[in-house]
């Protein structure tokens, strides 16, 4: 139950604040669910009586004036600071600003306000520009598209719809129960009909919040990762645990089988991946385990798959992309906003995951409240070969000049290969500048701008000769770079289970990379002991449940290959208008990794979470897309793996 105050009169305001401190039920409670709440209008006052049990947090923030850029034909609106921008499909792309408030496991929050400063306008001569669309990243033969918008476009009334919004979920930081409360400021609003752009310069914002007594977490940690495997990979991981112990990390392991009996805890769930996941839950609160370790592939240690039904618009479904996909994230986000168990089924139906589900949608939380990762080994062997690669790494790379290595491999991941792309040309606006963009390489440059202390090495679809620090993309110079060593691999183009490939530019005159860089390429890699990071930005490189996948095959590779990987469980997706291919989907995923990673987030784990989270944060409506990047993220690896490993 959602209540929102707004009343004038102080009086009744007071009284309901009196039956709120009474009531011990959540539901009293004010927007505590994962949805924007309405705000107050411009003209109600906003205050409410103080109260020992309720704190006030008061915040201003301003918003720099809009800036119009013209590009053919059309305004581009950018303003400095936004975290994003508005990319509904079809419809005006015009800045967000994120502001994160975070606060204690058991915190409430009553109410907030948005008061903001006076509205002034700009009238243009020319339109805001629309978002034409994005596409999939599976081998590049899917696309979606729209046109604009046509019921915004000739509507007069303001868009987007409200000046702000927030949500609320609950996540881990710094190894740390959190809630988290993200505000959305939309300063810039547009009516395309009367050509006029409103804006604000800032705003005051006041949370009303009150303090529990709820706190199930234990004052001293007895195990620091929780590690989950068949009976029959105990003594394999045994030299993990003992190698942990040494560094400083507890580490226990708890068979399926014992979860399923109920050894430890008593076994509650409906079924097997419920009863794992209980068992989280129970090992967070009574032994304070922070991050979890699943070995075994999906014969060994069950998955859970999600449903979701991927649309372009209400209208359009893309069928191939219905079916139930694989998601880790369940076993890890065990906490709804207000700190009760996430089922990821609110509807009691069996199906999990549902978002427009034969038209039924869970209320999920999404943010992680564990770090975890997972080795989908099928056998002791792979086990003891991964075990084996992760004690030396931590032990031998730190300060290893390798490390300092970045490759990336990338091209023209969506190039103008076929009639339905050039039909864009054909749009109002959008010329050949607009969508010709190398967005593989653009991404790998402004990465490489932005991380510092790295030597970068660019194998570019592009380049035909060496230049610089520029190599052509062949199978061959992957293989070197990768033999030579590198601290992080980021392969960003299209993907199926088993390879990746991208695209030189005009491919539609040019052949692509060969037939791409297979699990048969990275299994006859030797690089032995120099062991990197393999970021793979593409779909279905990660699909571990439908057998061994390329992610997987790095990891699991005896005489080289990588330490660990992040891949997609399920479709990537890519929009491509020049430099908005930053602002959601995989390049902002790509972006926000080595900037999580440079501002100190050097644990596997960790790093993985300060993505998602960064990623719910800062996006302010999440559509069946959006939730196919953050549950399809997935960490082939230890979730306390020290990246560059641990002084000797």
């Amino acid at each position: 139950m959602v209540v929102e105050i707004r009343l004038k009169d102080k009086k009744i305001l007071s009284l309901l604040i009196v039956i709120f401190l009474i009531c011990s039920g959540v539901s009293f409670f004010i927007g505590l669910k994962f949805e924007n709440i309405l705000p107050p209008t411009e003209k109600e006052e906003k205050t409410l009586e103080p109260h020992e049990n309720i704190i006030s947090l008061k915040r201003k923030i301003y918003f720099s004036q809009p800036q119009l850029v013209e590009h053919k034909g059309y305004f581009e609106v950018k303003a400095e600071g936004a975290a994003s921008y508005l990319m509904n499909i079809g419809e005006p792309m015009l800045p967000v600003y994120t502001t994160v408030f975070t606060f204690p496991l058991g915190t409430r929050i009553a109410n907030v306000t948005y008061n903001h400063s006076k509205v002034k306008t700009i009238e243009i001569s020319k339109e805001i520009i629309f978002n034409p669309g994005f596409m999939l990243t599976n081998m590049g033969k899917n696309i979606i598209k729209e046109g604009k918008n046509n019921s915004v476009y000739n509507n007069d009334k303001l868009y987007p719809q409200e000046w702000w919004g927030y949500h609320i979920g609950n996540g881990i930081l710094n190894r740390s129960q959190t809630v988290f409360l993200s505000l959305y400021s939309y300063p810039v609003r547009y009516s395309p009909a009367k050509n006029t752009l409103y804006y604000i310069e800032n705003a005051e914002i006041t949370i009303w919040y009150k303090k529990t007594n709820i706190s199930f977490m234990p004052k001293t940690r007895e195990y620091d990762m929780l590690i989950i495997a068949p009976s029959d990979f105990s003594s394999s991981l045994k030299p993990l645990v003992d190698h942990k112990k040494k560094i400083g990390v507890s580490s226990k392991i708890v068979t399926v089988e014992e979860i399923y009996n109920g050894t430890y805890f008593s076994a509650k769930g409906r079924d097997r991946p419920e009863k794992i996941k209980y068992f989280i839950k129970n090992a967070v609160e009574n032994w304070g385990v922070s991050y979890v370790l699943l070995v075994g592939d999906k014969d060994k240690l069950p998955v859970r798959y999600r449903h979701i039904m991927f649309m372009s618009s209400p209208n359009r479904t893309v069928s191939q992309l219905t079916k139930p996909i694989a998601t880790d994230l369940y076993y890890a986000d065990i906490y709804d906003a207000n700190g009760d168990f996430c089922s990821w089924d609110a509807n009691h139906n069996g199906i999990y995951g549902e978002y427009n589900w034969e038209w039924n949608s869970d209320k999920v939380d999404f943010y992680p409240n564990v770090y975890l990762g997972r080795l989908p080994c099928k056998d002791k062997k792979e086990v003891s070969t991964v075990v084996a690669k992760i004690i030396k790494y931590e032990r031998n790379t730190y300060n290893k000049r390798w490390f300092n290595n970045l490759i990336i491999c990338a091209g023209d991941t969506h190039p103008l290969r076929n009639l339905v792309q050039f039909i864009f040309l054909l749009l109002p606006g959008i010329k050949w500048k607009d969508i010709a963009v190398k967005e593989g390489e653009y991404i790998g440059d402004r990465i490489a701008e932005n991380l510092t202390g790295f030597d970068i090495k660019k194998l570019y679809a592009s380049c035909y000769f060496p230049w610089g620090n520029k190599k052509p993309l062949t199978k061959r110079n992957i293989k070197r770079e990768i033999e030579n060593g590198g601290g992080f691999v980021l392969f960003t183009g299209h993907g199926s289970i088993d390879r990746w490939v991208t695209y030189k530019p005009l491919s539609l005159l040019l052949r692509p990379l060969l037939h791409g860089y297979t699990s048969r390429d990275v299994l006859s890699l030797k690089n032995k002991d120099k062991l990197p990071i393999v970021i793979i930005d593409a779909c279905l490189c990660g699909a571990f449940d439908q057998g061994d996948c390329l992610a997987w095959d790095f990891v699991r590779s005896d005489n080289g290959g990588a330490v660990a990987s992040f891949a997609y469980v399920t479709y990537s997706l890519m929009y491509f208008l020049r430099d908005y291919v930053l602002y959601d989907f995989n390049g902002y995923i790509d972006m926000q990794f080595f900037k999580s990673y440079m501002e100190g987030k050097d644990v596997a784990g960790e790093l993985l979470v300060d993505i998602l989270t960064a990623y719910l944060n800062n996006h302010p409506y999440l559509s069946s897309m959006s939730y196919h990047e953050i549950e399809g993220l997935e960490l082939f690896g230890d979730p306390t793996l020290k990246i560059g490993g641990y002084p000797s």
